[in-house]
């Protein structure tokens, strides 16, 4: 295995010397001004994996095959590199010319898919405080990146240099972001904002390519007197969310676009929005790419009351007897198969344990399977070709909702209540079912969540990770396992596949940060396998690269010198980490609220509960916060 020595260091330095200036720097040689054309191997044709769920029918199968059922057993790394520090880390991968490009909320980096050798890296500079902080990847069209921002951004980047080209404001940070990796199709650029949890005006919205104007807007929670808007009571259509987490899907022959769309707000109240529809929240949406315009939509769930969010995106497929068809998975737990013509449901089939669905929440608390965090997240179906069956994976995790009559705060959460998960440990499920009947035709139970990318391949293998580490290789006739492999972190977002002058390789994000509840976080790293031997890169330099003990060693070095609270870097840590389970405000959520802890514990009580925690709370010291980052967010959380 080759972890990239003098690319990383390098790499490091300039993180260090240009963060926060927004710089995009190149890692070649003295001189060298085509850094990524040096850098970078060549790719074969038809190798590449061109965008998030590798084709516009978000099918994310391969046709590679050298990589197989007869073979896998012996598949091994190559390299990993890391990418940022802790943060959360499920983009999906992006193989485009020789070159992969992945992100995280702040960076965007090049990288090369057989040396893990770092060919440029891009520090986005916010302009203004960022609302939340995940980013899903980058799209990749005519020689150009476009990703979105944490604070309502759209940039375009050169794939050579990462220099940014445009930067565009899409809407307001202080609720919304942009989640998604964005799809490009004829000089379009396709991309909706996420944040329902603070009442947002959900909208996907299309900009161009070469300027980054916006083209038109289509609100998926209808406004003033658009159509659906009669859905709404009263003025609740104003916060009432249906944001957009994940990429779109296009059927390029009908130039239609399928958007999933999140839940509505407030999640778990839905006294306030009256008994409608409240459309297009849950649904899938289906618009004319060119123009905009509603065609059709398919609601999985009506009057959502219990967070059932259409979190990741539609698959679309042609059945047997030639019904075009589209696929979903939901937080409700079910597989949804849609006629494209009839708009109707064909089957749905569940991917999880399913209790309570149609229970009303009450002020008392109504337990559910799937619970919040549980269902199909941002990762859809996959579909199978050859064995003519969708593939998707899902989470097994229940718990307790409870509602609460809560006036709207701009800038808060707006849950209408709580939810809380089960303490037993979540678990998962990787299953394949006949795409013409929904019949179930096998089932692996995954000791850990499964929110990674599912692919399948021709070479009889279907990939898919989980959030205790573990990267799976399963037969995709029967599910059987045939290799697995200890990542080390939580694998959280794509899996892809490629070649590289003929030979194919298998990359994967480890290290996620977010979803801690679930108990497990890592440090954010691309990681590259291959059967065989991998062509051998050019020695570097010869500086040791800093191991795991290493770093441990100098965190505990630090550790015994005097160490002055930052609070203000304490208040970025916890907004990165700590606010999905606490709540913006410390008012608790999945976690127990912080409100006046400083009060109740004094500042070596808080050190030893953040660093030594309870169950579900995650270790995150030293692997994710050093002893500086524990100083300054206990100081942060008992200043409030």
């Amino acid at each position: 295995m080759k972890l990239s020595i003098g690319r990383v260091l390098t790499n490091a330095l300039f993180a260090i010397l240009f963060a926060g200036s927004g710089a995009a720097f190149a890692l070649g040689g003295p001189g060298d001004d085509a850094a990524p054309t040096a850098a970078a191997a060549k790719a074969t044709p038809d190798a590449q994996w061109p965008m998030y769920n590798k084709e516009y029918n978000g099918q994310r199968y391969s046709s590679l095959d050298q990589i197989n059922t007869d073979n896998v057993g012996a598949l091994r790394e190559v390299c990993r590199v890391r990418v940022d520090k802790g943060v959360s880390f499920h983009s999906g991968p992006v193989v485009v010319n020789g070159v992969m490009y992945v992100t995280t909320d702040l960076i965007t980096e090049a990288i090369n898919p057989v040396t893990c050798d770092v060919v440029w890296k891009n520090i986005y500079t916010p302009d203004k405080p960022e609302h939340w902080f995940n980013n899903r990847g980058v799209a990749y069209a005519d020689g150009r990146l476009f990703r979105g921002t944490g604070d309502d951004r759209v940039l375009a980047l050169d794939a050579k240099t990462g220099r940014e080209l445009w930067r565009v404001v899409a809407g307001d940070p202080a609720v919304e972001w942009f989640a998604a990796a964005p799809v490009v199709w004829h000089g379009m650029v396709f991309l909706g904002v996420a944040g329902a949890e603070w009442g947002i005006k959900g909208r996907i919205m299309a900009f161009d390519a070469k300027t980054g104007k916006r083209l038109w807007t289509f609100n998926l929670v209808p406004q003033g007197k658009e159509f659906g808007v009669e859905t709404w009571k009263g003025d609740s259509w104003k916060t009432g969310g249906g944001g957009t987490w994940s990429t779109v899907t296009l059927d390029e022959t009908t130039g239609e676009l399928f958007i999933p769309v999140a839940n509505a707000a407030a999640d778990f109240d839905q006294s306030d929005r009256g008994h409608g529809s409240n459309l297009f929240t849950d649904s899938i949406v289906v618009l004319d790419a060119r123009s905009g315009k509603l065609k059709w939509w398919y609601q999985a769930t009506i009057n959502d009351d219990k967070d059932r969010d259409i979190g990741a995106a539609p698959m679309l497929f042609t059945m047997a007897d030639g019904r075009e068809v589209v696929a979903a998975g939901s937080k409700d737990g079910y597989l949804h198969v849609v006629d494209r013509k009839s708009h109707k449901l064909l089957y749905k089939a569940a991917v999880t344990t399913i209790s309570n669905n149609d229970a009303r929440v009450t002020p008392e608390g109504v337990h559910v399977c799937p619970g919040t965090l549980g269902g199909v997240q941002w990762n859809g179906p996959a579909y199978d070709p050859q064995q003519k069956t969708i593939v998707i994976g899902a989470v097994d995790w229940c718990g307790t909702f409870k509602s609460e009559k809560m006036k709207y705060k701009y800038g808060d959460f707006y849950y209408g209540g709580t939810w809380q998960l089960d303490k037993t440990p979540g678990k998962g499920w990787i299953n394949a079912f006949d795409a013409d009947s929904g019949k179930l035709r096998w089932k692996f139970p995954v000791p850990s969540p499964v929110v990674s990318a599912i692919t399948p391949t021709a070479g009889g293998i279907v990939f898919g990770g989980d959030m205790g580490g573990n990267l799976y290789a399963l037969r995709s006739t029967d599910g059987e396992v045939l290799k697995t492999i200890q990542t080390g972190e939580p694998i959280a977002g794509g899996i892809v596949t490629y070649t590289i002058a003929g030979k194919q390789y298998v990359a994967l994000e480890s290290g996620n940060i977010s979803r801690v509840p679930w108990g497990n976080a890592g440090i954010p790293s691309v990681i590259i396998y291959t059967v065989g031997e991998a062509p051998q890169p050019d020695a570097g330099p010869t500086a040791p690269l800093p191991s795991p003990d290493g770093d441990k060693q100098a965190e505990h070095a630090a550790s015994t010198a005097h160490l002055v609270a930052n609070v203000a870097h304490g208040k970025a840590i916890y907004n990165r980490i700590c606010i999905a389970c606490h709540g913006a405000s410390g008012e608790g959520q999945s976690g127990p609220p912080l409100k006046g802890i400083g009060k109740r514990l004094n500042a070596e009580q808080l050190l030893s509960a953040i660093k030594n925690p309870k169950p579900p709370m995650p270790v995150l010291y030293p692997s994710v916060l050093t002893e500086q980052d524990v100083t300054d967010v206990a100081a942060f959380v008992g200043s409030r």
